[in-house]
């Protein structure tokens, strides 16, 4: 099948890896012998993919488009319907010219991203329009009427429409009011986050994610500091950027805990799966997650993890797995650090690996999606 996927940005450091879930899933079916076109349309400030305008190259067997349009009301999520409209007809018709009409366009984040009518108009031409929702903002229930008009647009009119996790696809539901089925497809965990023995003395915590408000990570570093700050050798890795960047490490400094406290910066994806995967437990306590992705490739991993109730993942929860406590007890969350450690013979790296695999690998997500292609 010729299939274009419409994704965020092209995932670098600059951009925070924006695009990761969508090129990886376009990666996936490209290996699986389709043609496959990955396009983003961006439209910031300074975030440009590579240059300004129109960029294109090829990269393990995908095609790649880019548009990068200077637009500062993006910050303030102000949309110019009919300029964006345009820059979207250009982009589409320049990558339809070289690559020919697809037969399935897959959008991501498409209350965030895409100008539907524009989208949507592929259909007069047999191209069939799938949709996952992955945005935090939609969950919240946080959009503005421009994006809630396209939420329904896309909910109305495109072949399938698909959430990453329940309750993001309750809260569509109750947005949109639609009676029309919608599908949880999770994301997929590449291959090459692997389980790898334990082979080092210390215990090592680690956490993934933007560094803003709802991570709550400043509570994770209280927390971790309350249970281990008598303990050097219990450590505590944060992986991310964001605009919080220099509180926490001002937070980590006035501790005098820099020692047992890490925070990365933004890595690559490799780079990310690297640190997961010799680290020990996984500490996910954010507010709201759609889905949250470093839960399913920590399971990958085969670590345990510790993770608020208000995440998309906590549905596949079970005592094997690790911890499931309140997003707003900041107590459970010291209790938990110090009880996972305590426990932690009782996991099974290889067990949590297979359940992972079972749910989340290339070829569990692949024939799930194919099912919704064909």
């Amino acid at each position: 099948m010729k299939i274009w996927v419409i994704g965020r940005s092209y995932p670098e450091k600059n951009n925070r890896m924006s695009g990761s879930f969508e090129l990886e899933q376009a990666k996936l079916l490209a290996n699986k012998g389709h043609d496959v076109t990955y396009i983003a349309c961006v439209f910031h400030p300074f975030r440009k993919v590579k240059k300004w305008g129109f960029c294109s190259w090829d990269e393990e067997n995908i095609h790649i488009y880019t548009y990068s349009q200077f637009y500062f009301p993006g910050k303030l999520r102000i949309y110019v319907d009919s300029f964006q409209k345009k820059i979207w007809r250009i982009l589409l018709e320049g990558v339809e010219k070289q690559q020919g009409t697809p037969d399935i366009i897959h959008v991501h984040y498409p209350t965030l991203l895409t100008h539907p009518s524009v989208i949507l108009g592929y259909r007069q031409k047999g191209t069939r329009i799938i949709v996952t929702e992955h945005w935090s903002k939609v969950q919240m229930g946080q959009v503005n009427d421009h994006e809630l008009k396209q939420l329904k647009k896309y909910v109305s009119e495109a072949d399938h429409f698909i959430c990453v996790g329940k309750p993001l696809k309750e809260k569509i539901q109750e947005l949109t009011q639609t009676k029309r089925e919608i599908i949880v497809l999770p994301n997929v965990v590449p291959d090459y986050f692997i389980c790898r023995k334990k082979d080092w003395d210390d215990f090592r915590f680690v956490a993934v994610g933007r560094l803003v408000p709802v991570k709550q990570f400043d509570k994770l570093i209280r927390a971790f500091w309350k249970a281990y700050s008598c303990e050097k050798n219990v450590t505590l890795t944060i992986i991310g950027g964001g605009c919080e960047n220099k509180q926490l490490r001002k937070m980590i400094d006035k501790l005098g805990a820099s020692e047992q406290i890490n925070l990365t910066g933004t890595l690559t994806r490799n780079e990310t799966a690297e640190r997961i995967s010799s680290s020990d437990v996984l500490v996910c306590y954010s507010r709201y997650e759609t889905f949250s992705v470093p839960v399913i490739e920590s399971w990958y991993c085969g670590l345990p993890v510790i993770a608020s109730d208000a995440i998309g993942a906590a549905e596949y929860f079970d005592e094997s797995l690790g911890l499931l406590i309140p997003n707003n007890d900041d107590n459970k969350l010291i209790v938990s650090l110090i009880k996972i450690k305590n426990d932690y013979e009782k996991y099974s790296r290889e067990l949590i690996h297979s359940f992972a695999e079972n749910h989340f690998s290339e070829k569990e997500v692949y024939e799930k999606l194919m099912k919704v292609y064909i």
